[in-house]
């Protein structure tokens, strides 16, 4: 199903949920066209359009993708499977990840150097960093395993300045390139053993993280010193998935919760103030990505 939302309110409004208030201002312009496409169980139904099934070289699960231009990109899964594609997703290739891990998470800076987040259960209880810098043709563990902590997500916004978020209250950053990482500082203590989600750098000075509890608060982290600060503004009662800066004013993050179902959240001011609303859609909002500056779609799931 396919749902489109205008957001053209002009004025103040309050969403209450719960018990409380969340401020849902959206301004005298008209910010965005959000059109919301839905995944419920495997079925799809009622899309314009036509979508093409890819040939896949595995069987296995595929949990994350990433591309770096129109061209080159890379999704990875369970068992350690990475797959690559050189001619925009057409055709895919196969690559050893040199782990049966399941991996959660793939980012490339580039089309040489990548990193993948693996989760370990067995032996090494926690999370194991691998990293290529010949486009995925060989990966190595980069530094020692993270006993006990669970990333979800890995960002770069440059060859040497990274980021990892995940839980127990995982948020980590690094200054050379993932040979180290440390905890980063964040201002306010309110919100600073909440799991981590996501990153959306802007540039290497400028950037956001999400996440959150269910039923508690959705947090949005923020830098604009390029991590040697970040605050914490909670953004609504449920967390925030994903995010995507469409400018430098304009942000979007989609989540939700089992229960409630989905939510949104929008920044005008480039993260100074947010704004907080609910779908009306039974389900959480776990990805996001925008076609233009006006036109965003989202997957939503139970």
């Amino acid at each position: 199903m396919i749902l489109y939302f205008p957001i053209t309110t002009n004025e103040t409004t309050f969403v209450r949920v719960r018990g409380k208030e969340y401020q849902n201002k959206m301004g005298k312009r008209n910010f965005i066209s959000f059109i919301v496409f839905v995944l419920i169980t495997g079925v799809l139904g009622n899309v314009s359009g036509t979508w093409t099934k890819i040939n896949s070289p595995t069987r296995q699960t595929l949990k994350t993708v990433c591309f770096v231009d129109s061209l080159h990109g890379w999704a990875a899964g369970d068992s350690g499977t990475v797959i690559h594609t050189i001619d925009g997703g057409q055709n895919w290739a196969l690559q050893n990840s040199g782990t049966e891990n399941e991996i959660v998470d793939i980012f490339f800076l580039n089309r040489q150097t990548g990193w993948a987040v693996s989760w370990n259960i067995s032996s090494i209880f926690g999370t194991i960093l691998l990293r290529t810098q010949d486009g995925g043709d060989h990966w190595s563990n980069a530094g020692d395993p993270l006993v006990n902590k669970f990333i979800k997500s890995i960002s770069f916004s440059d060859s040497v300045n990274g980021y990892l978020g995940g839980l127990p209250d995982v948020f980590l950053q690094t200054r050379n390139g993932g040979l180290d990482w440390t905890p980063v500082r964040i201002d306010t203590a309110t919100f600073s053993h909440f799991p981590v989600f996501n990153f959306a750098l802007y540039n290497v000075n400028y950037g956001f993280a999400c996440g959150g509890h269910y039923d508690l608060a959705g947090v949005i982290w923020r830098t604009v010193n390029g991590g040697q600060n970040w605050s914490a503004q909670g953004v609504g009662p449920e967390p925030v998935h994903q995010l995507q800066i469409i400018d430098s004013l304009h942000i979007v993050g989609v989540g939700g919760d089992p229960e409630f179902g989905s939510s949104f959240v929008c920044s005008t001011d480039g993260g100074d103030s947010w704004q907080y609303q609910t779908l009306g859609i039974f389900g959480i909002a776990s990805a996001l990505a925008f076609r233009t500056a006006a036109e965003g779609w989202a997957t939503l799931g139970t």
